[in-house]
């Protein structure tokens, strides 16, 4: 089985794409199809909740990523 799990990690470190965005940039949206998984490395990503009935610039702040924190599909 660690054989297994060894196999899986250096499938996602060998399809992995490092990608710097700027502060204030989308990522993805509430709601889009999601085909990436997201790591931080380094800095902080907020994510939004959007409300349909009230629409916020940004929505409403559910939380702030770290390094080592993950998200997307």
């Amino acid at each position: 089985m660690l054989l297994c799990l060894a196999q899986v990690l250096n499938k996602l470190v060998s399809g992995a794409v490092v990608t710097t965005w700027a502060e204030g940039d989308l990522i993805t949206e509430q709601g889009s199809t999601g085909t990436r998984l997201y790591v931080v490395l380094s800095g902080e990503a907020d994510v939004f909740k959007q409300q349909a009935e009230r629409v916020l610039p940004h929505g409403t702040l559910v939380a702030s990523l770290r390094p080592g924190d993950y998200f997307g599909e």
